[in-house]
């Protein structure tokens, strides 16, 4: 690939691809996260007048302490970025004292805010990750696809234009 020019041989460098996939991943993760802690922390606060209300929202924080641990280790393995974790879990003695240890985790208030705003992200990193491929991958077969346009007028020298026409003697097709 060393006779390749520069900015041809990045499409075949692992990185690029390891870009996109993240990018497309990125939307999934962005929606499972955003519903995931929507739903929650609404079930938990509607529940909160009960005894589930709170043991839920402690259980629901570590789980997203997990998911966040999950989307930065998969960060990191197609990145190859080293972003470390944050330091682990202490809990508390007893149930009360588990409670409180898990409610008052900073780590997974962070994690929950993360994966809401992962969905507005994750949208868009995938609109320009597909946009930007697509238009690219469209615009390099150009060649390849411009002869099976239709023609759409001929100018004054008799030349069939095959692009969108922009006014009676104006064509974008080159």
């Amino acid at each position: 690939m060393r006779w390749m020019p520069r900015p041809f041989r990045v499409f075949f460098e692992r990185r690029t691809w390891a870009e996109l996939l993240y990018a497309l991943v990125g939307l999934f993760q962005g929606i499972f996260g955003f519903v995931f802690t929507v739903t929650s922390l609404s079930v938990s606060a509607g529940l909160a007048i009960t005894f589930v209300g709170l043991p839920l929202m402690a259980l629901t924080g570590l789980a997203s302490r997990h998911l966040g641990f999950g989307m930065r280790a998969g960060g990191n393995l197609l990145l190859g970025d080293d972003i470390p974790p944050p330091p682990p879990f202490v809990g508390r003695p007893g149930l009360l004292g588990w409670i409180r240890a898990c409610l008052t985790d900073g780590a997974s208030w962070r994690a929950r805010l993360y994966l809401v705003l992962k969905l507005p992200l994750g949208i868009l990193s995938f609109v320009v990750g597909v946009t930007f491929y697509a238009y690219g991958l469209g615009g390099g077969a150009y060649p390849l696809w411009r002869p099976l346009l239709p023609c759409q007028g001929k100018d004054f020298d008799g030349i069939c234009h095959r692009g969108v026409q922009v006014n009676s003697h104006y064509y974008l097709d080159t």
